[in-house]
């Protein structure tokens, strides 16, 4: 059993203030395991979860650590993105005048914009992919 916490609140602090001091701030979440076996990540990500949850709420937490998985994939590919080929429409970049670089390295066609969109959804699908191959599924309502 538990002993109630004896300790007297400041009487001179507003409320407002007092609340925010009581409300911790989530934990932080730790970066998933180096090696990329699927029980590995389905372990890490399943104890963050539960770390965060008291704080967070379940599906808060489920969200927030599966973008920090995405992101954490990105990090660590190491790949250079080609500036020849469209990350977009997979089509050849023939001069450099239409070419758009984009932020994480990847080239598209300056004068197709849906290419920008195109490469962005192929990027998050293809993340997607690797997650759910280390057995970790997108959290319902994500996008």
């Amino acid at each position: 059993m538990t002993e109630p916490d004896h300790r007297e609140e400041d009487p001179d602090m507003p409320t407002s203030s007092r609340r925010s001091a009581a409300r911790a701030a989530p934990p932080e979440i730790l970066p998933p395991p180096a090696d990329m076996a699927p029980l590995s990540w389905i372990r890490w990500f399943r104890a963050e979860i539960d770390k965060l949850s008291p704080a967070l709420g379940r599906p808060k937490a489920e969200q927030e650590v599966y973008v920090f998985g995405l992101a954490e994939l990105r990090r660590r590919d190491r790949r250079k993105p080609s500036l020849v080929t469209c990350a977009g429409c997979q089509e050849p970049i023939v001069s450099d005048a239409d070419r758009l670089v984009l932020q994480g390295g990847v080239a598209v066609h300056a004068s197709r914009p849906s290419c920008r969109s195109d490469a962005a959804f192929r990027r998050l699908r293809a993340d997607r992919t690797q997650l759910v191959g280390l057995g970790i599924v997108p959290p319902k309502g994500s996008r």
